[in-house]
């Protein structure tokens, strides 16, 4: 038994994170909705404030998946990930900006979704049982 095949892979051991952007992305929206409809926010604002953190979270699922294929570059689709998701933040904010919707309530529920989502991700990684180093390139195969 070789000792790689006591540890899970990195794509073993992140498959419960998409199951957790899964269930913060339902709260969020739960949250965007409930709270916008008892707050009497537009219909504008409220569907503002589903669409930009159920982008972010997609984008999120996306570049980790990517990341996470045997021979991809992780570390790059990981970094940009993080740009890709300031600019979807700030078209998602300033276009309807430009169109007079209030995007204030929009900008806090996405906020709360990159803190809770981020959290969750470092919680995963850190609790993931892989190998720091692949023990094939040490032994030269």
């Amino acid at each position: 038994m070789s000792e790689s095949a006591s540890f899970p892979s990195l794509q073993e051991a992140l498959m419960p994170l998409k199951d957790y952007l899964r269930l913060i992305g339902v709260a969020a929206a739960l949250i965007a909705v409930g709270v916008g409809y008892f707050a009497q926010f537009s219909l504008a604002s409220i569907g503002t404030a589903l669409v930009i953190p159920c982008a972010l979270l997609t984008l999120q699922w996306y570049a980790l998946t990517r990341a996470m294929r045997p021979g991809a570059n992780g570390i790059a689709w990981i970094a940009g990930s993080y740009p890709l998701r300031i600019i979807v933040i700030a078209i998602g904010l300033y276009v309807p900006k430009l169109f007079g919707v209030d995007v204030r309530f929009a900008a806090a529920i996405c906020l709360a979704t990159i803190v809770v989502s981020m959290l969750t991700e470092v919680l995963v990684i850190a609790k993931a049982r892989i190998l720091a180093v692949d023990a094939s390139l040490l032994s030269g195969e």
